[in-house]
């Protein structure tokens, strides 16, 4: 059954703009190249290589050589594999997504409050 949302404006002409929940539906429905198995794939081999790189020392990366578990790298490397392996069997991927979005929004923060000046003087 298709909901209808309609939203009426207080003007003179009376103009009503209606949202049919089907269209939504067919835009937003898996499309047959795969493209939304492919995203879950890259994800989950992204995560599982920064976290086996930092808790597990493989693939070697010489900034993670030293990372220490109760460290702010170790921690997120603990968040990067348990999501990871919970993406790859399918586990609480909805709850997993909303944590590690959080930690990757937390991570990229510094980042972007940065002013061109301080990239300059890092360099």
């Amino acid at each position: 059954m298709a909901c209808q949302i309609v939203i009426s404006y207080n003007r003179l002409d009376q103009t009503e703009l209606t949202l049919n929940s089907d269209r939504l539906s067919t835009v937003w429905a898996p499309s047959p190249f795969g493209l939304l198995s492919a995203l879950h794939i890259f994800t989950v081999l992204d995560l599982l290589q920064h976290g086996t790189g930092k808790i597990l020392g493989f693939p070697v990366v010489p900034i993670f050589a030293n990372v220490q578990v109760n460290s702010l790298a170790g921690a997120g490397g603990l968040i990067e594999l348990i999501g990871g392996t919970l993406f790859t069997v399918g586990l609480f991927t909805r709850p997993v997504a909303f944590v590690l979005s959080g930690f990757t929004a937390d991570a990229r923060t510094p980042i972007s409050l940065r002013t061109p000046a301080e990239d300059s003087i890092r360099c």
